[in-house]
């Protein structure tokens, strides 16, 4: 049991962090979300978005004192709706990001 008590007080730690940075650097999010990367459980990374941008940001529970660097992407929306296939957006909680293939 100590793993999941460790993996829900490393959540509420990166939740707070995220918040805090997103208010710190006046990040337009609309929603976020926070996960640790693969197969552990002190790096993490944080998505947020808004209507017209994702923004991306990975950060370390052990330096906590170091500034999440957050790097912004556009969405392409209107991709979106050129795209036949809607079981994408249905399955990503809306955090993805179009882009245009040359032809």
């Amino acid at each position: 049991m100590f793993i999941w008590e460790l993996l829900f007080f490393n959540k509420a730690q990166a939740e707070d962090l995220v918040k805090e940075s997103i208010a710190k650097n006046n990040i337009p999010v609309t929603a976020h979300m926070t996960n640790p990367t693969m197969l552990n459980n002190v790096l993490w990374y944080a998505v947020g978005s808004n209507d017209s941008n994702i923004f991306i940001g990975e950060f370390s529970l052990l330096h906590k004192q170091n500034p999440i660097t957050w790097y912004s992407y556009p969405r392409h929306q209107h991709l979106m709706q050129q795209c036949k296939s809607k079981k994408m957006w249905k399955y990503s909680d809306g955090l993805v990001i179009h882009t245009q293939l040359p032809k």
